[in-house]
């Protein structure tokens, strides 16, 4: 929509009276069709619009605009720190399931051959004397069945009592058990269509779209051929086996296959390996992750209603300003014009110095590594203020626009000087005059994001030109396939760079691609689906 009176109606009140409508219930009743609900243009046109004076729309919406700005804030920190929780959730189980639960015991070899690395193991775990662990196929250790769904048509078959689990009972859980299931099917069902029952304290886990969602039974429940059913074996205690394959979710996706959509057979899920110890070990650590991992949920329920809470005051907020049931005027220090914002390609400079004189002094630092940091800090750590429009270049990920005004400001502000390497081709960077004046700018713009980037750039330093030029591209190829919304295995990843890319990434081996993606794995450097998709250069 555009307004056609410039002078009459503002597009930002205009904005906030359709975010009314739609928290209201209006747009959902007016498109609440027997088909696919269809907001149309003919819709929109005849929406009802409470039109107040342009200076009274001017006054609601400069409100709403800070109100709503505020709450937002809040929002991005409590969502924040649902992510942060839900990592602290999956380290405390793999390393819990991998370690025992003194992390700190030493290691040493069990003195058993179990797999051709010679694995190393702790050598005890506090109160339980020497703990040592059986490697093997998951085959072995517990029996795995497949789903399947009974003819739709036949009414005998559904709504009995005999809970019925598919990928998206399982998508939807907030805890690690399942309980109830959207649809169910019928003992008669169960008969004559031979589906498997699982009994109780059995794993359910999600095999296709997507992989890796899980939980155990706490009643017996049949399931889809979307799903997977694993019955713990004797050697083997249920709630550890499902901590273990919840640390494993990526290996799982990475061992799946696929054409038309990706899933992980019974044969690729049977054949993946396992490492345990004795079952007294088993249940004590996993009694600890249930209450460990109790906390973390519970803390996430009230971050989440808390959220909600939040979400509802600005709905509300929204509502009686348009609606002209609260007093919009804001407070003269609020109504003032607001402080200049530094541009941009300022910020994007500030981060880049920063980036520069951290990292000038190691000889592999040159034009191209430089770009894929700055890459990676966007895409990887969130800086949204490099802005970079990347494109599919032999090298990677590319911004040469971005890059220029990197170069042009760095130069105009004296922080850092780039310069032709003596006898070597490429760019060395050094540490300009007055290189300390970056640093009060960059506490104040990225001073909360320091120990984050710290710790990337300490991964970064190491790496030659090649290695990072391969992180990067992988990483910008995965999110880029994520974007498309897929959900890409290691295989597609690497095939969308060998024949999508450029020509010129088919001189790197293919395992070197692998190799990158599981590095990338171990360090966390994994896509969120942030940022925008990269583009290819079209020739003319």
């Amino acid at each position: 929509m555009r307004p056609n009176s410039q002078d009459k109606i503002l597009s930002d009140f205009i904005y906030y009276w359709f975010a009314f409508l739609k928290t209201s219930g209006y747009v959902e009743m007016i498109c609440n069709v027997a088909t696919i609900p269809h907001f149309t243009a003919e819709k929109v046109k005849a929406t009802p619009l409470m039109l107040p004076s342009l200076n009274t729309q001017q006054r609601i919406a400069d409100f709403l605009d800070e109100r709503t700005t505020r709450i937002d804030g809040l929002i991005a920190k409590k969502t924040r720190l649902l992510e942060l929780l839900a990592e602290q959730r999956q380290a405390l189980i793999t390393r819990a399931v991998t370690k025992g639960l003194d992390p700190s015991a030493p290691m040493k070899p069990s003195g058993i051959e179990l797999t051709k690395r010679g694995d190393r193991f702790p050598e005890e775990v506090e109160g339980a004397g020497d703990m040592i662990f059986i490697t093997g196929s998951l085959r072995h250790f517990g029996r795995i069945q497949n789903g399947t769904t009974p003819a739709s048509g036949e009414a005998k078959y559904w709504d009995g009592d005999v809970l019925w689990v598919t990928p998206e009972d399982l998508g939807k859980l907030t805890s690690d058990r399942i309980v109830a299931t959207k649809r169910q099917v019928t003992e008669k069902a169960v008969e004559e269509v031979n589906l498997s029952v699982l009994p109780v304290g059995s794993i359910i886990i999600s095999t296709r779209a997507p992989i890796g969602h899980m939980a155990m039974n706490d009643v017996p429940m049949s399931f889809n051929q979307g799903c997977r059913g694993i019955i713990p074996g004797e050697k083997m205690y249920g709630s550890f086996l499902y901590y273990l394959l919840k640390s494993r979710v990526s290996e799982l996706n990475a061992v799946s296959n696929g054409t038309t959509f990706v899933e992980l057979s019974r044969d690729e899920l049977a054949a993946v390996r396992i490492t345990f110890p004795d079952l007294d070990s088993q249940k004590r650590i996993a009694d600890f992750l249930d209450e460990q991992t109790a906390r973390i949920d519970h803390t996430v329920t009230k971050v989440q209603a808390s959220i909600g809470l939040l979400q509802e005051y600005r709905s509300a907020l929204i509502t009686a300003a348009v609606t002209g049931k609260i007093e919009t005027r804001l407070p003269a220090a609020v109504t003032q014009p607001a402080a200049r914002q530094a541009p941009a390609a300022f910020k994007r400079a500030v981060l880049a110095a920063y980036i520069a004189d951290r990292m000038c002094d190691q000889t592999t630092f040159g034009k191209v590594k430089f770009q894929k940091t700055l890459h990676l800090a966007e895409a990887h750590l969130g800086i949204d203020e490099v802005e970079g429009q990347y494109y599919r270049k032999a090298a990677g990920p590319f911004d040469p626009g971005m890059m220029r005004s990197v170069h042009s400001q760095l130069k105009k502000q004296g922080w850092i000087t780039a310069e032709q390497r003596e006898g070597k081709k490429g760019t060395q960077y050094r540490r300009g005059a007055k290189i300390d004046a970056y640093k009060t700018y960059f506490d104040r713009y990225f001073g909360d994001k320091k120990e984050a980037i710290d710790r990337f750039l300490t991964l970064m330093k190491p790496m030659k030109t090649k290695q990072a030029e391969i992180v990067s591209t992988s990483f910008a190829a995965w999110n880029d396939l994520l974007i498309e919304g897929r959900n890409p295995s290691d295989d597609e990843i690497v095939n969308l760079i060998w024949n999508d890319w450029n020509e010129s990434k088919r001189n790197i081996a293919r395992k070197r691609w692998y190799d990158a993606l599981i590095w990338m794995r171990s360090k966390g450097i994994v896509p969120q689906k942030r940022g925008k998709h990269t583009k290819k250069k079209v020739k003319k």
